[in-house]
């Protein structure tokens, strides 16, 4: 039984362009995950700098998930040389608060703003997040709290009418 009428006509989806957005953000986001963890393959290529690394990793992770509407200015800052032991923790960290601010503190903003600050000092390395949005679920940020009670760390939540910051301690060892 076929209940099509002629004029209703369902326009063919074009699923390309989504799918191109999609690879374009992936790769850079997969190559900053991946080179946290692996060596450089050969002897001459020179290892990745944590701060590009970092760089590009929330780059990707915000161009990813933000509305192709969205205008999110992304900031990112590291101080301080970051111990190696550090990186992973701080990159994975990285990504899940940012990919849960502009999920729930950018939802319905047009125009918004994230701060990514690494700062490597006496006490230890603190990654800092600071977004203008709505504010974001306890619940939302179970994965960082655990990734920062796995590294021996702390992790915290402040909101306030202005912005959201959310902070990873991670102690020297």
């Amino acid at each position: 039984m076929n209940i099509a009428h002629p004029r209703w006509r369902v326009a063919p989806i074009d699923w390309q362009r989504p799918l191109a957005r999609a690879r374009g953000a992936l790769g850079p986001l997969w190559r900053a995950l991946i080179g946290a963890e692996a060596p450089p393959p050969f002897a001459d290529e020179p290892a990745i700098d944590f701060e590009d690394q970092l760089a590009g990793l929330c780059a990707a992770t915000v161009g990813f998930t933000t509305d192709p509407l969205q205008h999110v200015t992304l900031t990112t800052t590291v101080a301080g040389p970051i111990p190696p032991a550090h990186h992973i923790v701080v990159l994975r960290v990285a990504q899940e608060l940012l990919r849960t601010a502009v999920a729930q503190g950018m939802d319905m903003h047009l125009i918004g703003r994230i701060d990514v600050r690494v700062e490597a000092g006496r006490n230890g390395t603190v990654l800092a997040v600071t977004d203008d949005g709505w504010g974001q679920k306890r619940r939302r940020l179970e994965a960082p709290r655990l990734l920062a009670e796995r590294a021996g760390g702390r992790f915290s939540l402040e909101v306030s009418w202005a912005n959201t910051v959310t902070r990873l301690w991670l102690p020297l060892h």
